[in-house]
């Protein structure tokens, strides 16, 4: 059976273009003609309301694990059976649903079409593998450019060098070269969305594939501690040992480059870093985000309860908000770096939850204006950062700091964190990706609060027009921020005039791809091997790690027997799962760390 492998593959590099898309592939084609021109169909007519970070009916059209999974009902593809798949029995009849999205519209698939994608299902539905004919990339050519790159450091920057690597997704064939570039653009936003400097710092590439990245801690405003506390987490961490000679001197010339300074971590796997930097507890580490809001507008200059009082706050309302069915209050105000809002969520939406009815609050210091008071139950801030990027906390009915919203009050469909919780940091990335969104008051012309003074004080904070100029320049500013971020790793190439709101969000996707099912071969990948075959999966230490479910003779067992992400990188006892089957085939001493990490 094909593995199970999360894919941005149909934003390909290469695009397949009009006239394959157009031609119809056989079923008994090269695999790799067929899967190319299937992808570029449902790249085409299908993705728009199937992929990205927001899915209509529960399928991502890229994400293979979606496509194959055991579902009630059909699956949406059964590999080699059209019939038994939930895909093709919707597109020949033209059975597709109208689009909730009035703004796009599904487009019907040609007879050409809908033939390519039948011969494609009865070929077994193969996925491209754009990257097979990439160089492997050894461990010990990674130590050699870390080693070659630390002897030509400034002494000044000895103690704030770190790196971090793409390597084992270069070697993965499977990952395109558009991945690669998401994931490059991916690690730029993570590290100056998490970032304290009024300056946007890309990583810079030592190698000549772009796959190992020098950082410095000084540019993003880190200390060495706040990088100690985040290597408690990691579970990567290995020293070579002496069998492997080579490997082992080049650590040791690594370790005197760096004149004491060195933290035995020579690179950090960049896709890591990118799924879990940007969630609790790391992402209130690295931000210094405090434990109530007070704290953080004391920090940022805002002063809510004044802005109130003075009518100085621009103020909206809906009855529905793209994450929860209840109605919801968003606030602007002015902070140090820009902007600053804050939302009122609620749980109920009758008595004091109705925000028709009490759309003023939370306090306004007077005791007739404070009868037409809401009371929330939580709510969503976003903030600039000194380098203008977005920056996020969730809060309870008291302000403080939360790490996950409650899912009776807000959720996520798109899953991005792996369920339908609102995940600080990660979530909000996401839903945010362009910045802030869009939306209409309905508050100020549908109030029902008739005193005259309480009216007054609505007229004045609830203006439509000022709040949809704040939005689109907060929104217009936001975008120029990720053409500086992200623009130098997307806009390349024949893609280089593309709107970069035209690309999808790289911090969710490379987050939801690297939480995603192990096949032998990614596991092969992430070893430092060019394939599964150098890995005897028959070994009782590895069978002892679980790693036997994955010998070939299970390879036509259910599709739910697969190797969990988290069964590879949690850390027990110290070490993961990755660290000791390193250890077990002889590829390096685990460093041993904590994974106790709270904020």
């Amino acid at each position: 059976m094909d593995s199970y492998r999360f894919f941005t593959s149909l934003f390909l590099s290469a695009m397949i273009t009009s006239t394959l898309i157009g031609s119809v592939a056989t079923a008994d084609e090269n695999p790799q003609v067929l899967a190319n021109q299937a992808f570029g169909i449902l790249k085409a007519k299908c993705y728009s309301c199937h992929g990205g970070e927001e899915t209509y009916s529960g399928l991502r059209i890229l994400d293979r694990d979606v496509l194959f999974a055991n579902r009630t009902g059909k699956p949406f593809i059964t590999s080699g059976d059209p019939i038994a798949s939930k895909i093709w029995e919707v597109i020949k009849e033209d059975n597709m649903p109208v689009s909730p999205d009035d703004y796009v519209t599904p487009v019907p698939l040609t007879a050409e079409e809908k033939e390519t994608l039948r011969n494609w299902i009865l070929a077994g539905a193969p996925i491209p593998e754009s990257g097979a004919d990439r160089d492997h990339i050894s461990r010990l050519q990674v130590l050699q450019w870390i080693e070659e790159d630390t002897d030509d450091l400034d002494s000044r920057d000895k103690a704030t060098t770190k790196y971090l690597s793409l390597v084992h997704l270069h070697n993965n064939p499977e990952i395109s070269e558009y991945d690669l570039r998401l994931h490059r653009a991916a690690l730029s936003k993570a590290l100056n969305s998490i970032s304290l400097s009024d300056v946007i710092v890309l990583p810079k590439a030592i190698d000549k594939y772009n796959t190992v990245y020098r950082i410095d801690l000084d540019d993003y405003r880190w200390t060495a501690h706040k990088w100690s506390q985040m290597l408690d987490h990691y579970p990567y961490g290995l020293m070579p040992n002496t069998r492997n000679k080579a490997e082992y001197e080049l650590f040791e010339d690594i370790e005197r480059n760096l004149d004491g300074y060195f933290d035995y971590f020579t690179d950090i796997r960049a896709d890591w870093f990118v799924a879990k930097a940007i969630r609790p507890p790391l992402y209130h580490m690295f931000l210094d985000i405090p434990e109530y809001v007070e704290e953080l507008e004391a920090r940022l200059g805002v002063n809510r309860f004044q802005d109130l009082k003075k009518g100085e706050v621009i103020r909206g309302g809906v009855l529905v908000s793209g994450i929860s069915s209840q109605n919801r209050i968003m606030d602007r105000h002015r902070s140090n770096y820009g902007s600053y809002w804050i939302s009122y969520d609620f749980q109920i939406e009758s008595g004091k939850g109705n925000i028709a009815r009490y759309p003023l609050g939370p306090d306004h210091g007077d005791e007739t204006i404070n009868r037409f008071c809401f009371t929330h139950d939580g709510g969503e801030i976003i903030y600039r950062l000194p380098n203008g990027l977005q920056a996020y906390m969730l809060t309870d009915d008291k302000g403080k700091r939360i790490d996950v919203g409650p899912t009776s009050i807000v959720a996520d469909g798109a899953r991005v964190s792996g369920t339908t919780e609102i995940v600080n940091g990660l979530s909000c990335i996401t839903c945010h990706k362009h910045g802030t969104k869009r939306f209409d008051d309905v508050i100020s012309f549908s109030h029902a609060v008739r005193h005259a003074k309480a009216r007054e004080l609505i007229d004045e904070i609830y203006d439509v027009d000022a709040i949809q100029k704040v939005l689109e320049r907060d929104r217009r500013d936001h975008l120029l921020l990720l053409v500086e971020t992200i623009g130098p790793f997307l806009q390349v190439g024949e893609v280089k005039e593309k709107a970069i709101d035209s690309f999808p969000e790289p911090i969710s996707l490379v987050a939801r791809q690297y939480d995603k099912n192990m096949t032998v071969e990614d596991i092969a990948c992430e070893l430092g091997y060019e394939n599964s075959s150098k890995i005897n999966l028959n070994d009782d230490d590895l069978i002892d790690l679980g790693l036997g479910l994955l010998r070939p003779e299970f390879a036509d067992r259910p599709a739910d027997l697969v190797y969990k992400r988290a069964m590879w990188d949690s850390i027990v006892g110290g070490t993961s799962v990755y660290q000791e089957a390193c250890e077990v085939l002889g590829l390096g001493q685990p460093i041993l760390r904590k994974g106790t990490l709270k904020y």
